[in-house]
């Protein structure tokens, strides 16, 4: 009985694909979690993915600030891509994706906002993304930076116009 259950699950969340993908002015929308996970299992489903950033570097921050990165990725197949999951590298960082497809030829972004009042001295973390890719399911995204203690900075090292990502 569940697996049976199981089967018409899949068969149904397979056709709606497929119609999706034959159809230019349709796209699946507000895709759950679970329906990611069985789209990305399919190799059938599988397309590539260009990642215009995989590592950035967000300079020198004060101690209790946050800072918003943007990865930015492309996808270059022929299917819809999915963002299946991202495991953040600790609980100082919160991911925000859309769970849309990204149509071929278009692009996407994972944001991550980096809370550095748990954190101090040089920054290193990183991110793991599963999408329905054929070269490499999961991708390491890496940020690095600088925390320091907001007391007894000197006015040269307090300079963070050369910053680009949003600070607050």
């Amino acid at each position: 009985m569940k697996l049976k259950f199981l089967s018409s699950y899949l068969l149904t969340i397979l056709a709606v694909f497929s119609y999706s993908c034959n159809n230019n002015n349709q796209q699946l929308r507000g895709v759950t979690k679970e329906e990611r996970a069985l789209i990305a299992r399919d190799s059938a489903n599988y397309t590539y993915i260009k990642w215009l950033e995989t590592s950035i570097n967000f300079g020198t921050i004060k101690s209790g600030e946050k800072v918003k990165l943007i990865y930015r990725f492309k996808n270059v197949g022929e299917k819809p891509l999915f963002v299946i999951s991202v495991s953040e590298a600790c609980k100082c960082a919160l991911t925000e994706y859309n769970t849309d497809p990204i149509q071929p030829g278009k692009q996407g972004t994972i944001a991550v906002t980096f809370d550095s009042k748990t954190q101090a001295e040089a920054i290193r973390k990183s991110l793991v993304v599963e999408t329905n890719t054929f070269d490499n399911r999961y991708q390491h995204l890496i940020f690095t930076g600088h925390v320091r203690d907001c007391c007894g900075v000197s006015a040269e090292e307090d300079n963070q116009d050369d910053n680009p990502y949003v600070v607050y």
